[in-house]
């Protein structure tokens, strides 16, 4: 099945339904596990917290496999960061 969003940029980020934010920090990693192989060999990534619209968004920035390759990856982490805060 493929994906509804890639996570590229704010307007197509990968929309995590968590209860909190535990859980949806582990559904970051998982994803990007799968979809980055640095990230999956344990490559360091730095991480930016985006509000937007009323919206908040998790970028997470990797190094990709190649040396001059990051990748940024957006998280809509509205649902999970609201129900922590409460």
């Amino acid at each position: 099945m493929p994906l509804l969003h890639e996570g590229r940029s704010l307007e197509d980020a990968i929309v995590l339904k968590a209860n909190n934010e535990s859980v949806g920090i582990r559904m970051e990693r998982e994803y990007l596990s799968y979809h980055d192989c640095t990230f999956f060999y344990g490559a360091k990534y730095s991480q930016a917290l985006i509000t937007k619209d009323d919206k908040v968004y998790d970028r997470l920035t990797t190094t990709g496999c190649s040396a001059d390759a990051n990748h940024d990856y957006y998280f809509d982490i509205t649902s999970f960061l609201a129900a922590s805060r409460n």
